[in-house]
């Protein structure tokens, strides 16, 4: 969470489970305090579930990382986990 928005960053499920995962995220986040829930992964399959649960698109850009130590973390390639499900795999980690 950044304030008062939480960020789902992404999410793996059958495209029938979609509208259940992204309710269930809305009232997590809901419990947690969050006024608002920001989902950085929009595949195409996504987008009409999403509208039907309220969310709409904005533009701008996305902040993933938003501490020095979380930056620290995820910026050693050793600390990361690759699997083909993810979708810049073919691009490797930055050196």
């Amino acid at each position: 969470r950044e304030r008062d928005v939480a960020v789902l960053v992404d999410h793996l499920c059958e495209p029938r489970w979609q509208a259940a995962l992204f309710a269930h995220c809305l009232a997590e986040a809901r419990r947690g305090g969050a006024t608002a829930l920001a989902c950085l992964a929009l595949p195409r399959s996504t987008q009409r579930v999403l509208r039907a649960l309220g969310f709409v698109r904005r533009p701008g850009p996305r902040l993933v990382v938003s501490t020095d130590q979380e930056a620290a973390l995820l910026g050693r390639p050793e600390n990361w986990f690759v699997t083909e499900g993810d979708g810049d795999i073919d691009h490797g980690p930055r050196q």
